[in-house]
Parts: C-alpha cells; structure tokens; sequence
C-alpha cells in the first residue's frame, strides 16, 4: 500500500464520519430561562424568558452548516436580535460587535453590521417546538459556529477588541483551504 494514500484516507473517513457523531443535547431544565443584556453604557438588564417570549415574535427559514454538513434546517422562531437590544437603550453609532455567551463557557463575537439584519435572531423554538438549549443565535447563510446555543448573556463592544471577522468567520476557511493545498502539494489529494 502506498504510505501517502493511509493519511489521505485517514482524512477522508475523518470527515465523512462527522455527521455520524452523536450531538449531545442540553436540557432545557439545565440552561437558565433568564438572559443578560447589557448596552455600551454598561447597563445590564436581566430578561426573563416570559419577557422574551412575549415580545414580538419573528420566523426565519434557515439550515443550520457546520462546515458544509447539515446539521438542522427548519423554522426558527424567536426575538430579532436588534428588537433585543433595542429594550436596552442601545445606541449602535460606536458598537463594532455584539458578543455572546453560553452556559457552557463558549463565546463568539458577531460583527454589528451582520448582528443588525432583519433575519438575525435569538431563537426558542424550531418548527413550533421549544428548544432544548434555551436561546439560539441564528444567522442566516453563516457558519455553524456563529449559531451559539444556550446564551445567558449578550453585551455591545465598542470599536476596541478582537476583529470578529477574523476570529470567527475566516479562520475556518482559511485552516481548511490550508489544508487542501497542502495536501495537494504532496499529492495526497488529487481533483481530477
């Protein structure tokens, strides 16, 4: 057996068996029902999730990617993102991104302009069901990674901090065009 085909093969079973791994679901008695906002001028207001569930209600027909696989497509049902921060007294003119946090300790930071469209919301619920991991960030035609489960907090930042788009939108692309090229360059992986 040719020793440059195992690793390429070894890859390749890697990714196909992805989609295979069981995804742990949280449950929803786990995930606080409250959701902290705070605005630029650090104020931070506590929603509970009777508050959330009666503001206004927008739905949002998306398919949720992780790196090109499928991972849940549906209706996404919840509070537009803007409308939130909105009830914070939120002033956008020096916000740069909107950072989130999870019950479990993940972070992301979304760009302000992205944060801002009519089809970014926080989620509670998919095809009419609630969601076991309390509120979801969807956004629309964007990596899995930026669609954070089980948030508990929700805070502006002003134009000081770390390029978003850098941390969370170009760094898997870049990794996995990397990737190809190098495998390419060794002839591990050809496109015919």
């Amino acid at each position: 057996m040719d020793k440059r085909l195992f690793p390429t093969c070894l890859l390749l079973i890697l990714f196909a068996s992805l989609p295979t791994l069981p995804i742990t679901r949280v449950s929803a008695d786990n995930v606080g029902s409250d959701l902290q906002v705070t605005n630029l001028a650090g104020e931070t207001y506590n929603f509970t999730r009777s508050q959330i569930l009666a503001m206004p209600k927008t739905a949002v027909s998306a398919s949720l990617y992780c790196y090109g696989f499928l991972m849940a497509s549906g209706n996404w049902s919840g509070v537009r993102l803007s409308y939130l921060l909105q009830q914070t007294g939120a002033d956008y003119a020096n916000a740069s991104s909107i950072d989130f946090v999870a019950s479990d300790g993940y972070q992301m930071s979304v760009p302000i302009e992205a944060a801002l469209r009519e089809d970014v919301i926080v989620s509670y619920e998919m095809d009419g069901k609630s969601l076991s991991e309390g509120f979801r960030l969807v956004i629309p035609e964007a990596n899995g990674n930026t669609w954070i489960a089980m948030i508990t907090t929700i805070s502006m930042v002003d134009g000081a901090g770390v390029v978003p788009e850098l941390s969370s939108w170009l760094i898997p692309i870049a990794l996995t065009a990397t990737a190809l090229v190098v495998l390419g360059k060794k002839r591990l992986f050809r496109i015919h």
